[in-house]
């Protein structure tokens, strides 16, 4: 039985897709309500002089800086903003890392970018790429290089963003698993995914109230460490896959089984008054998570003696 339930879920992981859109986004509102101290804040940029464990795509992946500096100086909250994109650039993509890697549509990305669980079993290292950035921040932090303890700190952010994705740690309820057998409706699923980092976008574009609130005026939420962190964000996401799934499967069938949902498709919904449960539990979702992180980024902060 342990064999057929592992069979199952490996064919459910080859079902993943990219992440939330608008990590630049999400990464300024949140640094700005966490951090207001970093808003007038500069530092010189240094060059790259780390001998890392982590392999990456070496031809995709810039060490160069990319920000708008005057003089060689740059803001800390762009440094965060600008480089919480950074590994979706290309810089986990195309490497050998994990024996799953063999199903479709499974690759390096999806492998550093997700933590799936499927029944009580929990696949990839979604969880170790936040550590690892983390743990490189402090590294830099310590060498008072705080350049590169800033776009460390900005990479491991992007990883807990991920984290805080329902899809990122669900892919289907377990009840439907041996479906994922039909190849249709694993496209189906791949497009559901798809269609849940798109509407991110979507309410950063119209400049969605509700959504700002719930990043910036969220209190700190305690948590012991990093460890507690990704527990809180995860547990909470998983919690609210159901109602999101069922939402873009209701708002969106017929067309996810054809192609991919766009924006206008959204547009064309908002204007019926239909995203209203999607929208709702989005701001629960993104409220955990602002919350458990603010906590976590002036936490570290101090420990890195960037805050009094």
């Amino acid at each position: 039985m342990k064999k057929i339930l592992y069979v199952m879920c490996i064919v459910l992981l080859s079902q993943l897709s990219i992440a939330w859109d608008g990590h630049d986004l999400l990464t300024y509102h949140l640094v700005k309500s966490a951090l207001p101290e970093l808003m007038n804040k500069y530092v010189h940029v240094t060059e790259y002089q780390y001998n890392e464990s982590r392999a990456y795509n070496l031809m995709k992946m810039v060490v160069g800086d990319w920000c708008e500096d005057l003089d060689g100086w740059v803001a800390t909250w762009q440094i965060l903003r600008t480089y919480s994109c950074e590994p979706d650039m290309g810089m986990d993509e195309g490497l050998n890392i994990s024996i799953l890697q063999f199903l479709p549509s499974v690759d390096s990305h999806v492998v550093r970018h997700a933590k799936i669980r499927i029944f009580n079993l929990d696949f990839f290292q979604g969880d170790e790429s936040f550590y690892y950035f983390v743990r490189m921040s402090k590294i830099a932090f310590s060498r008072d290089d705080k350049y590169w303890g800033y776009r460390f700190l900005a990479r491991a952010l992007h990883y807990i963003e991920d984290l805080s994705q329902p899809y990122h740690n669900k892919i289907d309820t377990d009840d439907k698993v041996l479906q994922v057998l039909d190849a249709n409706y694993r496209h189906f699923l791949r497009r559901c995914h798809y269609a849940y980092d798109l509407f991110l976008a979507y309410l950063f574009n119209i400049n969605d109230r509700k959504l700002l609130d719930a990043i910036e005026n969220t209190p700190p939420i305690p948590c012991k460490d990093e460890k507690e962190l990704v527990k809180k964000v995860r547990e909470f996401s998983i919690s609210k896959f159901e109602i999101v799934h069922d939402e873009i499967k209701r708002l969106f069938e017929d067309i996810l089984w054809k192609r991919k949902v766009k924006m206008e498709d959204f547009q064309i919904a908002d204007s019926k008054g239909q995203l209203e449960v999607l929208k709702e539990v989005t701001y629960q979702v993104i409220s955990n998570f602002a919350g458990h992180t603010k906590y976590f980024l002036r936490k570290f902060m101090k420990e890195v003696r960037e805050l009094n």
